[in-house]
């Protein structure tokens, strides 16, 4: 099996955002319900949790997506 990097890379340094929840704060539920509407927190958490316990392997020099930004943009779009 063959593992293609994302097509978006950079040679300058992962920098921290601050205003964005780390992983292990983040609460599906607590966002759901305070963010979103029209969705079923349930399902958002479900779908968010899956998205987060995924571990992916990282090539060095190429930016990854935040997995709070996956796991919300999964969620929104998977419970609505």
């Amino acid at each position: 099996m063959q593992f293609l990097p994302p097509l978006t890379a950079s040679d300058e340094p992962l920098v921290f955002m601050p205003g964005r929840p780390e992983v292990a704060s983040f609460d599906p539920i607590q966002y759901c319900q305070s963010n979103l509407s029209g969705v079923s927190c349930e399902c958002f958490a479900q779908k968010a949790a899956q998205v987060l316990s995924e571990a992916n392997a990282r090539v060095t020099g190429f930016d990854y997506a935040n997995p709070i930004d996956l796991a919300v943009l999964q969620g929104s779009q998977n419970c609505s």
